[in-house]
């Protein structure tokens, strides 16, 4: 019975899986793409300003092969913020299971320009004719 006792909270947070917080704190719309320690990618998530999402990891089996490399370490995470237009706001590199990453608490240029679909759609609103026409007395 004490073997059941001492082994039962080793079952039971082995199998746990692995939160990360992502919270977008800025104006733009960013995509935060999360990345294990050795590059590999675990998933991606779309978010609005002030959005807030958990992104999880379960640790089931996979089918990583990498030779050479008997124990593969997922962790410290890799979290990238994204612009629509594919350019980095900010990047932060070892993130611990169960962290908080917010898109302005990582390194970077925090700022995104805009995409050329958005500039065009500037562009003919602009060039567009006023339909206001002034009459003459």
């Amino acid at each position: 019975m004490r073997i059941f006792i001492f082994l039962l909270p080793q079952l039971i947070f082995s199998y746990a899986p692995t939160v990360v917080r992502l919270f977008n704190d800025s104006q733009f719309p960013l995509t935060g793409i999360v990345q294990g320690a050795d590059g590999t990618f675990l998933g991606q998530m779309l978010f609005q300003p002030n959005e807030q999402k958990e992104f999880v990891y379960d640790f089931n089996p996979t089918n990583i092969v990498a030779p050479g490399a008997p124990s593969l370490s997922i962790t410290p995470y890799m979290v990238s913020w994204k612009c629509p237009s594919g350019t980095i706001y900010s990047y932060c590199s070892q993130v611990s299971p169960g962290s908080l990453v917010r898109a302005q608490g990582c390194p970077g240029y925090y700022n995104c320009e805009r995409s050329k679909e958005e500039m065009e759609e500037e562009k003919e609103v602009e060039e567009e004719p006023s339909n206001t026409e002034e009459s003459s007395p």
